[in-house]
């Protein structure tokens, strides 16, 4: 088993050259008589940003009179600290710290952060591991990203396979249409996401049910169309022919949740007859494939679409292949598309980051319409019962699957998934992004709250 992590000498490094621990009794260049420091006031700290990080991971303090600090401690192991300003300073996890409380230290009295850091340490990292590799994990990686910091790698490891190995992802595919959409509401080729369906798709004009369905409906899977054989999805022309649920044929449209493949693969042809494209068969014409690859020199759409926009951007997540239909033509956007691990979690971060790769950098979709990926969709509710659990816009937002996991997911997680409990999971109140390979289906078998207790990021 292939394991890193950041080791001693590259976190002494770390802490070195970011940040410099002031001389006791310094004030570390803040004045305390500056804007949010009180002449002789005792220190306040109000919050923690993120909630948790890793060993080495940079985090930090906000509060009231943070001059004049002696010492910074997350339980009883001192850190290396940075004063920002008399109301913000930053931090680094030092090794040997443990989850806890944060205390700042003047000369004027202590002040404890109201809940304790979640610190990531290596035991927390490999009991997580366990879970993972026990259940038929193949490949595990962890990025953690504090604004305007580089993305630390803190764990990669291969169970089978390397850092090269390509995998299917399965329904994790569906979170491409997300991404999809959101870059044509960027572009102007979609106006909204109430846009009838029907519009293009003009089969649907004649029937009474289909012809209310929006787009919203599709890429929250409350349209009601059935679920197909496979979740990988239909032809595209084959889809846009699936009856519609008994449930919405009687409550109307938007009322039942239906898990498929299918609302994909219709909007993939939404978006072809909206740029006024040709089908897929007839445009790749003698090229068919049962695969193809990232590189290939034809991509059948929307495929084609999503690597000039997105993916062909410098230093932007790359998928690496994308398996087709029946008619080895149309992509299987309902759960066909591969990624290595380390791709696979560099996806979370471009929606961590809410569009860009980097926190900062290039903005490669507006924010507003990244966002819609992980807002909880306003139909049917996957799992009514379960209030930690359910579904954005081609996005599971807690836990996964409508038998999610019992307990409380980590604060705002959301994630593609797919069979095999394939992961790219995302955690915003905590800058990480956590990618999962396993074998398909065997991988089932893996609880997330257990995977995530074991990581330390919820309680049990």
């Amino acid at each position: 088993m292939k394991n890193l992590h950041l080791n001693a000498g590259r976190l002494a490094a770390l802490l070195a050259a970011i940040l410099v621990v002031p001389a006791c009794g310094s004030n570390g260049g803040s004045d305390p008589e500056t804007p949010g420091g009180s002449v002789g006031a005792a220190p306040t700290i109000s919050s923690l940003y993120p909630l948790g990080a890793p060993t080495g991971g940079k985090f930090r303090i906000t509060g009231t009179d943070l001059v004049g600090i002696t010492e910074v401690r997350i339980g009883d192991v001192s850190c290396a600290f940075a004063p920002e300003a008399p109301t913000s300073l930053l931090a680094v996890v030092p090794a040997g710290a443990e989850p806890g409380p944060v205390t700042v230290t003047t000369a004027l009295g202590s002040a404890s952060s109201p809940g304790n850091l979640r610190v990531v340490t290596p035991a927390k990292i490999n009991a997580a591991l366990q879970v993972h590799a026990t259940n038929s994990g193949t490949g595990l990686v962890m990025l953690y990203e504090f604004p305007g910091e580089p993305a630390l790698t803190v764990h990669e490891s291969y169970q089978a396979g390397n850092a090269a190995t390509a995998r299917l992802v399965a329904s994790a595919t569906k979170t491409l249409n997300g991404i999809l959409l959101a870059a044509a509401l960027d572009d102007g080729i979609v106006l909204s996401l109430d846009e009838k369906v029907s519009d293009y798709i003009t089969e649907w004009k004649s029937d009474p049910l289909k012809a209310l369905i929006t787009l919203d409906h599709l890429i929250t899977l409350s349209s009601g169309l059935e679920a197909a054989g496979t979740l990988a999805g239909s032809d595209f022309d084959v889809a846009i022919n699936r009856p519609i649920s008994a449930k919405t044929a009687t409550d109307g449209v938007g009322t039942d949740f239906v898990y498929g493949g299918d609302p994909f693969q219709v909007l993939g042809l939404y978006l072809i007859r909206r740029m006024g494209l040709q089908p897929n068969p007839q445009a790749l014409g003698t090229t068919r494939a049962a695969q193809f690859p990232y590189g290939a020199s034809t991509l059948p759409m929307c495929m084609a679409y999503l690597k000039a926009r997105v993916n062909s951007r410098p230093g932007v997540w790359k998928w690496s292949a994308i398996n087709t239909t029946p008619n080895e033509a149309d992509p299987a956007m309902g759960g066909g598309a591969l990624f290595t691990t380390m791709e696979f979690a560099r996806l979370g971060q471009f929606l961590l980051n809410r569009g860009a790769q980097s926190y900062g950098g290039t903005q490669v979709i507006s924010p507003q319409f990244v966002d819609l990926i992980s807002t909880p969709t306003p139909y049917a509710d996957p799992v009514p019962g379960n209030p930690g659990t359910t579904y954005g816009r081609a996005a599971w937002i807690g836990y996964a699957g409508q038998t999610p996991a019992a307990g409380t997911p980590p604060v705002s997680l959301y994630s593609a998934a797919g069979a095999g409990k394939n992961f790219a999971w995302v955690l915003p109140a905590f800058r990480m992004t956590i990618a999962r390979h396993a074998l398909i289906p065997q991988g089932t078998s893996m609880n997330e709250h257990e995977f995530f207790v074991a990581l330390g990021l919820t309680d049990p």
